[in-house]
């Protein structure tokens, strides 16, 4: 290899750090201005069974659940009480709002509040 060749390889290898410094700085910087505990990994909660145990229990672990996996957004929460009630408590909270208010467009406090309201209207 000639001087000539040597100082092109060198230059070829000193761009290709430069390169791979800047993606590192891109990708850090990045990772670094996404919220805190966003995770898309979260599991949902357990099914709620009035069986055994009373709605606030639920939700005073169900709140324990979402704070310890930093699911803070209530429209967040909202999404995964729908996915965790189970398909039962889901439908019947379905049929009670009819079909111009679905469920998954409530809010966290308004779907709470339905939720109660389903319970109430099943026991009595």
């Amino acid at each position: 290899m000639d001087p000539d060749q040597l100082q092109q390889l060198l230059a070829t290898l000193q761009q290709q750090t430069l390169q791979q410094t800047t993606l590192l700085s891109t990708l850090l910087s990045e990772i670094k201005q996404q919220p805190q505990g966003s995770n898309h990994n979260i599991t949902p909660f357990e099914h709620f069974n009035a069986n055994q145990e009373k709605f606030s229990s639920y939700l005073e672990r169900f709140e324990n659940y979402t704070s310890m996996k930093n699911i803070a957004p209530d429209d967040k929460k909202a999404q995964l009480l729908c996915l965790s009630i189970g398909s039962v408590h889901y439908n019947n909270l379905a049929a009670l709002l009819g079909p111009g208010k679905p469920v998954n467009k409530l809010s966290y406090q308004d779907l709470l509040v339905s939720f109660v309201k389903l319970l109430i209207e099943s026991l009595g």
